[in-house]
């Protein structure tokens, strides 16, 4: 996984950090199997809990195929993305 460098305000539309290399990052995290997008990303990092003191990450690559699924499924602003794993 390539580093993050300094986070933006929680909840900005499309990234919440910056990887070393330019690009934005949306970082999410839940406890279930879903997680809520306001918008488009280009990377998408989805942390599990899976104890009170660690997490995992259950995904991290293209936020596109995510977004997609939102433009043909729901017309709310804010949707439900959920993850098998």
């Amino acid at each position: 996984m390539r580093s993050v460098s300094p986070f933006t305000r929680a909840s900005y539309a499309g990234h919440d950090a910056h990887d070393g290399m330019g690009g934005d990052i949306q970082i999410k995290m839940t406890a279930g199997h879903s997680v809520a997008m306001y918008a488009e990303c280009v990377r998408l990092v989805v942390f599990r809990v899976v104890s009170p003191e660690e997490a995992e990450i259950v995904y991290d690559g293209p936020g596109a195929p995510a977004w997609r699924w939102r433009l043909a499924g729901s017309t709310r602003s804010r949707f439900t993305v959920r993850l098998q794993f």
